[in-house]
C-alpha cells in the first residue's frame, strides 16, 4: 500500500497529512479528519480533495478519490486488462472463465 498526501482541502488549506491510499484506511482518515466537512446529516457531498469539488453520494467520496484523484487501477494477471474500480475487478473475475484462477494487481497512478 501506498502513503500518500492528503489533499482535503478546508478553507483554502490542504490537509497535506499522509495518508494510505486502500479504501479502509482513507476512510478512516476522512472520518477522523475530516468528517465535519462531509456533512453527516446530507446525502449530496462535495469532493474537497485539491478543491475538485464534485458533488456525489456520501458513501462514494473514499472510491472516487481512489479512482480519480490517486488515479488507482486493477489488472488482472491473466489477460492484462487494466479495470478502474476493485468491484469491477471481482465481476472481471466472476465474468471471465479463462480468468477465473486469476489475480487482480493493484497499480498506482
Amino acid at each position: 500500500v501506498v502513503a500518500y498526501l492528503c489533499r482535503w482541502t478546508h478553507c483554502g488549506q490542504e490537509c497535506g497529512m499522509h495518508v494510505m491510499g486502500d479504501r479502509i484506511r482513507l476512510t478512516r482518515h476522512i472520518q477522523r479528519w475530516h468528517s465535519s466537512h462531509v456533512a453527516l446529516g446530507q446525502k449530496q457531498v462535495p469532493c474537497r480533495w485539491g478543491g475538485c469539488e464534485k458533488v456525489m453520494k456520501r458513501e462514494n467520496v473514499v472510491r472516487h478519490i481512489i479512482v480519480t484523484h490517486l488515479k488507482v487501477k486493477w489488472c488482472c494477471s491473466v489477460c492484462r486488462i487494466r479495470l478502474s474500480r476493485d468491484d469491477a475487478s471481482a465481476r472481471h473475475f466472476e465474468r471471465v472463465k479463462s480468468c477465473r484462477h486469476g489475480v487482480a494487481t493493484v497499480e498506482r497512478g
